[in-house]
Parts: structure tokens; C-alpha cells; sequence
């Protein structure tokens, strides 16, 4: 992870590399640790499920 590439991109290297941190660590410091404020993290977690949801129900549909 490198703090010059966009905080999606972290977000989703934190999110293939570590998945266990997200559900063990509080929130507020993978933000911490992403460089990133707590709302934005929130955003971007909400923003890749929506995503995660669409893609499964619709294969095809690139994103």
C-alpha cells in the first residue's frame, strides 16, 4: 500500500491482503491506518458492498 495511490485503492489492497483486520479492528483506525477520516471509510465500504452486491447479481455487468 502506498499513500500516493487513491484511498479506494487502499482501501481494496487492506481489503485482498488482510480481510480478517476489517471485521477485528475498529474502524476508526483502518482509516487511521489508510490515511483516510472515518466518513471516508464508511463511504468507500459502503460504496465496494453496493458494488460486490451488483457484480454477483449481475456477472456480466462490468464495473
Amino acid at each position: 500500500m502506498r499513500i500516493k495511490d487513491k484511498p479506494q485503492k487502499r482501501y481494496e489492497e487492506l481489503l485482498k491482503q488482510r480481510p480478517e483486520v476489517l471485521q477485528r479492528i475498529p474502524q476508526h483506525y483502518i482509516a487511521s491506518y489508510l490515511g483516510i477520516t472515518p466518513v471516508i471509510h464508511f463511504k468507500l465500504s459502503l460504496a465496494l458492498d453496493v458494488r460486490q452486491i451488483s457484480i454477483n447479481q449481475n456477472p456480466g455487468i462490468k464495473f
